[in-house]
C-alpha cells in the first residue's frame, strides 16, 4: 500500500472554530494580521511531529522540543464556542492498493479516506485522550467512541447497528485501543487484510469476520471452506463506490444459486448495504494500525523553522559529531556544514551560489569553528557571518535546511525513504531586505523542483507578512517560471468582536494576479 496526505481540517483550535478542508499545494502561503490564527495553524505540524517522535501518555505532546501549547486547556476554543469541547483533526489521504490480495489482477485502486480524531480533556488536569475516531471512505462513514482507558464504548455506522455493550456481545472488553498513538487502533496480532475465520477469538475484527462468513454461507449454501474464505477475503478487501462494489461483488460471489439473488440487488438494497457495511467496518478496524503507521511516518518527516532563528556566533566549539539534520532554530548550522563530505559540500555550494551568489564554508581554528560566507564576485574572500549583518543568521538555516531535504541528503543519511516531507517555516523574511525577501520565493519554488527530481513529495507551509515575497510569486507565474496551481495563499481573518478566525483562499491567475485578495491588505 502507498499513502499520500493531501489535506487537513482543524476544528476547535484556539480562534479557529473550523478551518474547513485545506488542500495541500506544493507551496502554501499563510497570511493574516497579527494574532489571526495563522501561526496556531502552522504550528500544528511541529506539534504533531513532537507527538509522534516521543513516547507519550496520550495522542498529543502539548509541550515539547518544538512547540509549547502548554496543555489542551490552553488549546481548545471552547471559550469562543462551547460546542468545541474537543480538538478535531481530520486528515485527508489517498490510499493506493495493488492487485495482491486487494483488487482484481492488474488493477490499482485509489481510495480517498478522511480520518478524524477528536481529542478531549482527561479527568486529571493537563491530560487528554482520543474520545472519537472516524473514517469516511467508499460512500460510508464509521465512528468509534472510546473512554479514557481506550476501551471501545460505541460504534456508529451508517449501514448497520452494532451494540457493542449489549449483554449478548462482550466484544467491547476485548477491544482496547492504543491510547498513546495518534490514531487509535486495535492490536490483534493477526495477518491484516487476510481473511481468517475463528469462532474462538472475540476481538472486534474477528467478530466482524465471523459475521461476513456466516452471511456468505447462508447466501451461497456453500460448503467448500477454501472457496468461501477466498470470497470473503476478496469482498472485504474491495474498495470503491457502491456502484463499483455492486459490479465487483457479482463477480466475486461466483455461486450459481447466489447469482440469482445478486442480479436483483441495487445500491439501495438492504442486503447489499448490510454486506458492504460489514466489509467497510472490517476494513476500518484493520486499516487503522496501517493509517497510524503512515501518519506517524509522515509527521516524523516534518521540518520546522522557528520564527526567531539562533544568532550566529563568531566561533563554535568543535564536537566530533555526525549531524544529519538541522534543528528548528539553526543552532547547529556550523556543525552540520562541517560534517558534509566534499561531494555534498559541492552540491550545497551550487545551491547557494545559484540562488544568492555566495557559498558557505566552515573554517577551523584550533578546537573552534567559524561560519563564513563568500560572494562569487569577491575573489572568494570569506567573511565571518557575524560581520555580515543579522539577516544572514536568519536566512541560512532556511536555505541550508531546504537544500538538505530537497537534495535527498537527509534521506540518505537517515536511511529514511518516506516519499512525503512537510516543511513549515515561520516568517522567513525576518531581517531581510525586500529584494532578498523576493529571492526567497524563487528558493521555495526551486526546492520543490529539486525535491521532485529526487522523487520527494515536498510540501511547504510558509507563514509570512512579506508583500515582496507574495508579489514575487505573482511575477514568476506571469513569466511562466511557476504554475499557478502550485502556489496557494490562505488568508486568516479574525473577527475582533467574536474572536473567531475565518479562512479563505486567494488564487493566482495565469497572469500572476491574486484573485479574492483584500484590496487593503497591505495598506498603511
Amino acid at each position: 500500500m502507498q499513502h499520500t496526505l493531501n489535506g487537513i481540517q482543524v476544528e476547535g483550535l484556539r480562534s479557529i472554530i473550523n478551518s474547513n478542508k485545506i488542500d495541500f499545494s506544493p507551496i502554501n502561503i499563510l497570511v493574516g494580521t497579527n494574532s489571526s490564527g495563522k501561526s496556531s495553524f502552522l504550528r500544528l505540524f511541529p506539534l504533531l511531529s513532537q507527538s509522534v517522535e516521543a513516547r507519550t501518555r496520550g495522542p498529543i505532546l502539548w509541550n515539547g522540543p518544538y512547540i509549547d501549547y502548554e496543555s489542551i486547556e490552553n488549546t481548545l476554543s471552547s471559550s469562543l464556542n462551547i460546542e468545541n469541547d474537543c480538538l478535531k483533526l481530520s486528515f485527508f489521504s489517498t490510499l493506493a492498493t495493488n492487485s495482491r490480495g486487494f483488487q482484481f489482477k492488474g488493477e490499482k485502486k485509489l481510495t480517498d479516506i478522511k480520518s478524524t480524531i477528536a481529542i478531549a480533556k482527561g479527568k486529571r488536569p493537563f491530560t487528554s485522550f482520543t474520545k472519537e475516531y472516524s473514517l469516511s471512505f467508499d460512500d460510508d462513514n464509521i465512528q468509534f467512541t472510546f473512554n479514557e482507558s481506550g476501551e471501545l464504548l460505541d460504534v456508529t455506522c451508517e449501514r448497520l447497528v452494532w451494540k457493542v455493550n449489549s449483554a449478548a456481545d462482550d466484544v467491547a472488553k476485548y477491544s482496547v485501543s492504543e491510547t498513546d498513538s495518534l490514531i487509535p487502533f486495535f492490536k490483534t496480532g493477526r495477518n491484516y487484510f487476510y481473511f481468517e475465520s475463528s469462532k474462538d477469538t472475540k476481538d472486534a475484527a474477528q467478530v466482524i469476520k465471523n459475521n461476513i462468513r456466516n452471511y456468505i454461507e447462508k447466501l451461497t449454501k456453500g460448503t467448500d471452506g477454501a472457496r468461501l474464505t477466498r470470497i470473503c477475503n476478496q469482498l472485504s478487501n474491495t474498495r470503491g463506490s457502491d456502484s463499483e462494489k455492486l459490479v465487483k461483488f457479482r463477480k466475486i460471489i461466483d455461486y450459481a444459486k447466489a447469482k440469482k439473488t445478486l442480479v436483483n440487488w441495487t445500491e439501495s438494497n438492504t442486503d447489499f448495504r448490510f454486506l458492504t457495511g460489514l466489509c467497510n467496518l472490517l476494513f476500518a478496524l484493520e486499516y487503522s494500525e496501517n493509517l497510524n503507521i503512515f501518519l506517524t511516518s509522515t509527521f516524523q518527516n516534518v521540518h520546522y523553522v522557528a520564527p526567531l532563528r539562533a544568532s550566529t556566533e563568531r566561533y563554535y566549539r568543535y564536537q566530533h559529531l555526525n549531524i544529519d539534520s538541522l534543528d528548528h532554530t539553526g543552532s547547529n548550522l556550523a556543525m552540520f556544514i562541517s560534517a558534509l563530505s566534499p561531494r555534498w559540500q559541492k552540491s550545497l555550494d551550487s545551491w547557494t551560489q545559484s540562488s544568492f551568489n555566495f557559498t558557505i564554508k566552515v573554517d577551523y581554528s584550533g578546537s573552534n569553528l567559524a561560519l563564513k560566507i563568500a560572494y562569487a564576485n569577491n575573489n572568494n574572500s570569506y567573511n565571518n557571518v557575524t560581520d555580515m549583518g543579522f539577516g544572514f543568521s536568519q536566512i541560512l538555516p532556511i536555505l541550508v535546511s531546504l537544500w538538505s531535504v530537497s537534495s535527498g541528503y537527509e534521506r540518505i543519511k537517515n536511511f529514511d525513504y518516506t516519499n512525503q516531507v512537510i516543511f513549515a517555516i515561520e516568517q522567513p523574511e525576518l531581517h531581510l531586505h525586500p529584494k532578498m525577501q523576493s529571492k526567497m520565493a524563487k528558493i521555495f519554488s526551486e526546492s520543490i523542483a529539486l525535491a521532485k527530481s529526487n522523487n520527494i513529495n515536498l510540501t511547504l507551509f510558509i507563514e509570512t507578512h512579506s508583500e515582496a515575497l507574495i508579489s514575487k510569486f505573482g511575477d514568476m507565474i506571469c513569466l511562466g517560471e511557476e504554475m499557478p496551481e502550485n502556489v496557494s495563499v490562505r488568508l486568516f481573518e479574525q473577527n475582533r468582536q467574536t474572536g473567531i478566525t475565518g479562512l479563505r483562499e486567494a488564487e493566482f491567475s495565469s497572469d500572476g494576479i491574486l484573485n479574492n485578495w483584500p484590496t487593503d491588505f497591505f495598506a498603511y
